[in-house]
């Protein structure tokens, strides 16, 4: 959900005991350039600014539980935005649903990360979850979503299967369906659709997988995904046309240094 893998800033950390409770709060100020790939090759800017967040994680025997908060200010730089803009004012005299959209294309404004995690693990077992929402004020490229994820797997001996299970659910109100598909405008819908038709579905991750251990520091890892993309556009990078579902076999070794 997080279009950036890091930022860049600083942070302040502060951790201690409480019983038998370890806590550790987490303050941070960021900023960061990113780009985010559109259909084909072409991508759009974006600036990260004014960031600040929080992050909270609670310990307690094979229990954790974490809570985190980013919030910024976004510019983007999409030349398209001077042209759309202007010809959803104008087509709004007609049609007065446009001139809504037009009123929510804009180069600059907020976003907003915001998790919730648990986690539970101990020499055999382990599972994990945690709750995601991205508000995304400038609507190119990226919705507002909310999204969770459910990790388990067991180890016994050098063997550890596994499961994943994520889904996220669009939640960005842009009425696609209550534009005009004839006359004069039609036009104008199809180039809406066309931006911000992707951005509306619903995706979800289905995984099953198994680690074996070959050395302390040395696994291999095989797994399948089954993968309905929604809302992703992050695969197409290299311009190539990208189905709805994704079969994905992987086979890797793992090395920790």
């Amino acid at each position: 959900l997080v279009p950036f893998s890091g930022v860049d800033g600083v942070d302040f950390i502060y951790d201690t005991n409480i019983g038998k409770t370890y806590l550790q709060i987490q303050a941070l100020a960021a900023q960061r350039d990113f780009d985010i790939y559109n259909e084909g090759p072409e991508k759009t800017s974006y600036e990260l600014r004014d960031g600040y967040g929080l992050r909270v994680t609670l310990k307690r025997g094979n229990w954790s539980a974490s809570a985190g908060y980013l919030r910024g200010r976004l510019e983007v730089d999409a030349p398209e935005l001077d042209i759309l803009a202007p010809l959803l004012r104008s087509a709004a005299l007609f049609y007065p649903e446009f001139g809504l959209l037009a009123d929510e294309l804009d180069d600059e404004g907020k976003t907003s990360f915001t998790s919730f995690g648990l986690q539970y693990s101990d020499n055999r077992f382990s599972i994990s979850g945690e709750y995601v929402q991205r508000r995304w004020d400038v609507n190119m490229n990226v919705s507002d979503t909310d999204a969770y994820y459910i990790l388990a797997g067991y180890h016994f001996g050098k063997w550890t299967p596994y499961a994943f299970y994520s889904r996220s659910k669009n939640k960005s109100d842009i009425p696609l369906d209550s534009y005009p598909t004839s006359g004069p405008l039609a036009p104008l819908t199809s180039v809406v659709n066309e931006l911000f038709g992707p951005l509306m579905g619903d995706g979800s991750t289905k995984c099953i997988g198994i680690r074996y251990d070959l050395l302390e520091n040395l696994a291999i890892k095989a797994q399948y995904e089954k993968i309905e993309l929604g809302a992703s556009l992050y695969l197409k990078k290299n311009g190539q046309p990208v189905p709805d579902d994704i079969d994905l076999y992987s086979l890797a070794l793992s090395f920790v240094y």
